[in-house]
This record gives structure tokens, C-alpha cells and sequence, in this order.
């Protein structure tokens, strides 16, 4: 006993009474309700539970999954009795502050400036989490939120709930993981790529041997059309043949070495334009908690050290190329690109 009574919670956070709104079925619809309230008692069947529910739908306590549920389905008492509830609303009011106003049908609930005001643990949640079914979802967010609040405010790195927490302080390892999980997925690629090029390696051998046969063949056919005298022309034409085929295919080298150049060219200029600016820009959306500033960024922008430049210039050769017999064939206008970097 003491001259005053003892203090309680913040008036703000203390439900001085409900009313029921819109509801002719209702023959009490203003109920008071005791600061220091620790129970609701009643016969079976009297509308604990409803009661219950109906300052939770309030306080934005009911989650949209219970909201969304099958009604036959659901053991929210609301849920199940939305087809008789009608209109009808629940206005709480509260020791100090303005009321809250809430339909009964969870048409208006979770609002995006509502918050949960009142922790309510229903009947069947109780039930559910006391089951011996094993983990349930509800058992799992019930063990996670008493583990969050079991940490003090500086070791809970200004996360709000478990789950931000936990993605705070494993997001680093499972970003790691992915980068790993890439790279074995490249590495079983190739191996992949390089056993079937093994499986083709008999294939392409015992085509140069039928090759090489052809072109035997070829050539003991062409010697038995050359007639007396000719000879020292027929090998001369072969010489020729022979170098113009050693030209040929070095157009054919030079060419597609330029056009690689030109093609590392365009690969640097699409690098430089959109993968790197892009895997910037998905860096700092992994990372939103650097601190750091846009010039601090700057330095972390993909980019070549060397090869061929976005403006780099081609320069044209002409090296000789020696033919047979003292013939000097001029392998002209190929390209070689000078990198510039």
C-alpha cells in the first residue's frame, strides 16, 4: 500500500478503452478497459477471443497473412466472421494521443503509415507454438525475435528485426559464396568444353589422313598429264602455286588478326561503357554501407591497364615474303593495328 499508485506504463502505450463503430449487432459497444488490465475473463463461448481480436485489429497487430487466409481456414475469430461483421470499425483509445480507427474486415489494415502498436499473441498461436508438430514458421519468427531482442541496441548495428540483422552480418559470406559458386560453375563449363574437344580429337585425325590420301592421289594424277618436255614448266607452276598458296594464307592470318584487334577494340569500348559503370553501380547496391563518397567510387571502376585502345590507330606494313626461286612476292594493304593505350 503506498499514498500513490504504483507507475505503470507510458500513457501513450496504454489502451484506455475501445468502441465499436457500426455495429447494431454489438449490445456493448463502448467497453472501458483498466490500465493495469492483465486478463480478460469470461464463460466459453462469451467473446474472449473476439474481444481480444478486435483490439488487435486496432493496434494494426494481425499480420496480412492472418488478414489473407481462407476463412474456414483461419483461427482469427475476425477472419472467420467477416461475412456478419459488416461495417463495422474499432476505434481504441488510448491513456494519451489521438484514437485509432480500424475496419473489422482488415479492408484498411497494415496501412503504409501503420505500424504494429500492441504485441498480440492469439490463442492459437500459443497453441502452435507449443505443439509438437516440430518448427513451425511461427515457432522459427518467435525464437528469432527473442534472440533480436536479446541483444543490446550497439550490438544490433542499427538493424530493426532479425532478418536485417542476419542479412547484415552474413551478407559478406554469402556474397562470397555466390563469387564461388560462379567460378566452379565456369571451371565445370570448360571441362565440360574440353572433354568433348578430347572426343573429337580421333574424329578430326582420321580426316587428315583421308585428307592426305586425297591430296596424294591428287598429285599422282596430275603427273601422269604432263607430257614430254614439260617438265621443268609443270614444276615451275607448282612452285607458283605454292607460293601464292603461302600468300594467300597469310592474308588470311593478317586479316583475322585485324579483325580480332578490331573486335578487343569494341569489347574495351562496350567494357568501359556499360559493364563497368553497371558492375559499379550493382557494387554499391551490395554495398550501401561504405560511407563512401562518389570520388571514393571513382577508383573502383572496372578498366583495361593496356591493349588495344578505344581510338587506337591501324598502321599499315608491307613486310616481304620470300617466294621460290629468287621471286619476291609483296604481301600489300594488310593492316597491322599499333596498340595504343
Amino acid at each position: 500500500m503506498g499514498a500513490e499508485p504504483p507507475a505503470s506504463a507510458t500513457p501513450s502505450q496504454v489502451i484506455s478503452g475501445i468502441e465499436i463503430l457500426d455495429a447494431p449487432w454489438m449490445t456493448t459497444p463502448v467497453i472501458p478497459l483498466n490500465s493495469g488490465l492483465v486478463a480478460i475473463i469470461g464463460a466459453r463461448g462469451s467473446g474472449k477471443t473476439a474481444l481480444a481480436d478486435m483490439i488487435a485489429a486496432g493496434c494494426d497487430s494481425i499480420s496480412d497473412e492472418s488478414w489473407n487466409a481462407e476463412e474456414w481456414t483461419n483461427p482469427s475469430f475476425l477472419v472467420r466472421a467477416r461475412p456478419l461483421v459488416g461495417d463495422g470499425k474499432v476505434k481504441v483509445s488510448w491513456a494519451s494521443g489521438e484514437p485509432s480507427v480500424r475496419a473489422l474486415d482488415g479492408s484498411d489494415a497494415n496501412g503504409p503509415f501503420s505500424y504494429e502498436r500492441v504485441r498480440y499473441l492469439s490463442q492459437q498461436f500459443v497453441e502452435e507454438l507449443c505443439s509438437s508438430s516440430g518448427l513451425t514458421d511461427g515457432l522459427l519468427r518467435e525464437i528469432e525475435r527473442v534472440i533480436f531482442e536479446a541483444h543490446p541496441d550497439d550490438a544490433r548495428d542499427g538493424t530493426s528485426d532479425f532478418a536485417e540483422l542476419l542479412d547484415h552480418r552474413a551478407s559478406r559470406h554469402r556474397l562470397a559464396r555466390e563469387r564461388e559458386a560462379e567460378a566452379v560453375s565456369q571451371i565445370s563449363e570448360r571441362i565440360g568444353t574440353e572433354l568433348e574437344k578430347e572426343e573429337l580429337i580421333a574424329t578430326y585425325e582420321g580426316q587428315v589422313v583421308q585428307k592426305k590420301k586425297l591430296v596424294d592421289a591428287y598429285t599422282a594424277d596430275r603427273a601422269k598429264l604432263v607430257s614430254a618436255g614439260s617438265e621443268k614448266r609443270a614444276q615451275r607452276h607448282t612452285e607458283l602455286a605454292g607460293a601464292a598458296n603461302q600468300v594467300r594464307a597469310k592474308l588470311r592470318q593478317f586479316a583475322g588478326q585485324r579483325q580480332t584487334f578490331l573486335a578487343m577494340q569494341d569489347e574495351v569500348k562496350d567494357l568501359r561503357r556499360n559493364q563497368a559503370p553497371e558492375a559499379l553501380r550493382q557494387a554499391q547496391a551490395r554495398h550501401t554501407h561504405s560511407g563512401m563518397s562518389a570520388e571514393q567510387w571513382a577508383s573502383f571502376l572496372l578498366d583495361y591497364r593496356g591493349g588495344p585502345s578505344t581510338a587506337g590507330a591501324a598502321e599499315c606494313k608491307n613486310p616481304p615474303i620470300a617466294g621460290p626461286a629468287g621471286v619476291n612476292s609483296t604481301l600489300s594493304g594488310i593492316g597491322l593495328l599499333r596498340f595504343q593505350s
